[in-house]
């Protein structure tokens, strides 16, 4: 109680130096700029026991095949965008394909891009060396025609 009181006249002196009003509308105006800020921060102090807690992701089954499937699409569409994004070909020429993935490591055995129009032009080679050296598995690219 006395640190709101304390807190109280701080703003209020604060609220007399800066408002162009009478005194009796500065001392007002402190005392409602501190109860708008300090009683919701009050209330939370009161009610934090002082340990850090993250919130319970409602038991998450990491395990379930269908959570590593949704992995596995992800990781793909990011190889394929990460590869887009470098060389400048449109999403649809290059398709992903991870075998051997491992979803705690996000990593897989090996990373099949099959590379389709304008992208079956470009240097196989140097892309495979790219996400290879993104430390994600082995790359091997393929050209359809």
């Amino acid at each position: 109680m006395i640190s709101v009181l304390a807190v109280c006249a701080l703003s209020s002196v604060c609220g007399l130096l800066s408002y162009k009003g009478g005194a009796a509308e500065r001392l007002a105006f402190g005392i409602l700029v501190l109860y708008t800020v300090a009683m919701p921060a009050m209330s939370l102090a009161e009610r934090w026991d002082g340990e850090l807690r993250l919130p319970d992701l409602g038991g998450v089954d990491t395990s379930d095949p269908e959570y590593e499937s949704i992995a596995r699409e992800a990781f793909e569409d990011g190889i394929r965008r990460l590869v887009c994004e470098k060389y400048s070909f449109p999403e649809e020429c290059v398709a992903v394909k991870a075998d051997g993935f491992d979803f705690e490591e996000m990593r897989a055995e090996r990373i099949g891009l099959l590379l389709s129009g304008r992208a079956a032009l470009a240097d196989r080679k140097a892309i495979e060396k790219y996400v290879e050296e993104l430390g994600l598995g082995r790359c091997d690219a393929e050209i359809e025609i």
